[in-house]
């Protein structure tokens, strides 16, 4: 969608070469929309993982150690 390729070009251009684009959705979305976020390396996290404290922590980890 136009919203997710402006955040890639958006992470590309201030982002540092260590930069991690990611949305957070209060819905689980749609395939398309995920499959789109991953081929343009946007990292997609659930509302729910923000209300719950370790899997927030997880979700992060993972981002940094990408």
């Amino acid at each position: 969608t136009e919203a997710l390729n402006e955040l890639a070009v958006l992470s590309r251009r201030f982002g540092s070469r260590l930069g991690k684009a990611a949305i957070v959705t209060s819905k689980i979305g749609q395939a398309p929309m995920r499959n789109r976020a991953m081929e343009l390396g946007i990292d997609v996290i659930n509302l729910d993982a923000l209300k719950n404290e370790k899997q927030f922590i997880k979700q992060l980890s993972a981002l940094i150690r990408e």
